[in-house]
């Protein structure tokens, strides 16, 4: 990933603490920089890549996003604000810091 950018922002701040890719300011002098760096740096690239796909994975795979639509769904019918995020996430099971009122696996 390169983040083109966000200088200070929580994005640019994850992407490097959590090595997810490179960053750089809108200047395209480091931005041929930052490719290149990635290009000469294979098993770099390739460990950013599993960390970032490992962090899309824990935050928008299928099961998050069906979960997710459950307490937005869970919200308009019991009239309560969703006040939170996600708090736990073991792949299987997603723990929501409010308690829902129906579940997916119940439907």
């Amino acid at each position: 990933m390169l983040l083109v950018g966000g200088r200070g922002a929580p994005l640019q701040r994850e992407t490097q603490g959590k090595w997810l890719g490179w960053t750089c300011p809108h200047d395209a002098s480091a931005i041929m920089a930052a490719i290149q760096e990635a290009i000469k740096n294979p098993e770099k690239r390739q460990a950013m890549g599993r960390n970032a796909r490992q962090v899309f994975d824990m935050r928008h795979s299928k099961t998050i996003a069906m979960q997710r639509w459950e307490l937005v769904l869970n919200s308009v019918l019991t009239g309560e604000r969703i006040a939170g995020e996600v708090l736990v996430n073991t792949g299987d099971v997603v723990v929501f810091d409010k308690k829902k009122t129906a579940s997916a696996g119940s439907v």
